[in-house]
């Protein structure tokens, strides 16, 4: 669907980056991108909006320098049918209004309005829930039904939010309703658009004006989408004794535990039989100028079973017996003059 530069948009979904500078993908990797927002889109409209269940509606899709993806126009209430959101939505105000629509037209009458505004409102909060969804998944590090056995809840303003703390310790917190409908969706819902992600191509959420921008990285491409639902790194067996060399990306010490950057991807490691990580400090501190944390090699075990004996997980944990600490040589010449 073409769109003129001066038109006004509500809201995004989009590719940008490197790799898609000139606005430009090709035609397999377009057409899963157009399922895979697709199948977000629809879920999630109708998922909080059941009466715009059966409508048939195109995703407008923008290319423009820089980014390809879903652009929302301002005026995507002049594009559907709002006869059959009428017929559809069965509120009160709309079983009022609509034999007068069928009179005066649905364009003269209150209701046709009102069904425009509520188009707009709901795909609206329809962006905004993807962006609660990846900011979920991106914080706890996996897309899957979240089960809290003790919920700490906070009453802001009119809204209830619920604590989420994830294994690094830090705490997001997450409006109630958001957090529900992430329990509801399907794991793969992100699957077919997070596949195409990869360095120089990001996923964006956005509200134009409002709020902040939520991206899904290459980083965080694992947690939406492992090919053929494989398990990541699969050379690595529960069980298995290994070294593994990575960048600390973070430390809590509550936890017992640190995170690797490992290959592009987190993993989480813990000392074996509940060591404190402070015992590990002059391993992990880092004696270059200006980093806190060094590079390593960690000698452990992989375990998948850190949840349930009988389900082997798809992200691996490492138990670790010890760490060594991989210095530069500037930084090891630095040490060795002082």
């Amino acid at each position: 669907m073409s769109m003129d530069s001066d038109e006004k948009y509500i809201g995004f979904v989009k590719y940008s980056g490197e790799l898609v500078e000139d606005g430009i993908m090709g035609a397999v990797t377009s057409a899963e991108a157009l399922l895979g927002l697709d199948k977000i889109f629809k879920f999630l409209l109708v998922k909080e909006n059941p009466g715009f269940k059966g409508m048939d509606f195109d995703i407008p899709v923008a290319i423009k320098k820089g980014s390809w993806g879903m652009l929302i126009p301002d005026a995507i209430d002049h594009m559907y049918n709002f006869k059959s959101i009428a017929d559809s939505l069965g509120c009160l105000y709309a079983t009022t209004t609509v034999a007068i629509g069928a009179t005066k037209g649905f364009e003269e009458t209150g209701f046709a309005k009102n069904s425009k505004s509520l188009m707009k409102i709901a795909i609206k909060g329809t962006i905004l829930t993807m962006q609660w969804i990846a900011k979920i998944a991106n914080h706890m590090g996996v897309f899957e039904k979240i089960t809290l056995e003790k919920p700490i809840f906070e009453q802001k303003g009119s809204d209830i939010f619920i604590k989420l703390e994830n294994d690094f310790g830090e705490i997001l917190d997450v409006p109630q309703k958001y957090f529900q409908l992430f329990n509801e969706c399907p794991s793969d819902l992100f699957a077919k658009n997070a596949k195409i992600i990869q360095n120089g191509r990001i996923l964006e959420f956005g509200l134009f004006g409002e709020g902040e921008t939520v991206s899904i990285t290459a980083k965080e491409r694992a947690i939406f989408y492992t090919p053929n639902d494989d398990i990541l790194f699969p050379e690595l067996v529960h069980g298995q004794s290994v070294q593994l060399e990575g960048d600390i990306t973070k430390i809590n010490v509550n936890r017992k535990n640190i995170g690797i950057d490992y290959k592009g991807h987190i993993l989480l490691c813990f000392p074996k039989s509940g060591r404190s990580i402070e015992a590990y400090k002059d391993k992990i501190v880092s004696p270059e100028p200006g980093h806190l944390l060094t590079k390593i090699k960690i000698f452990g075990v992989v375990d998948r079973k850190y949840k349930k004996p009988e389900i082997t997980e798809k992200r691996p944990r490492i138990i670790f017996i010890d760490i060594v600490p991989i210095i530069s040589t500037s930084a090891q010449e630095s040490l060795n003059f002082e």
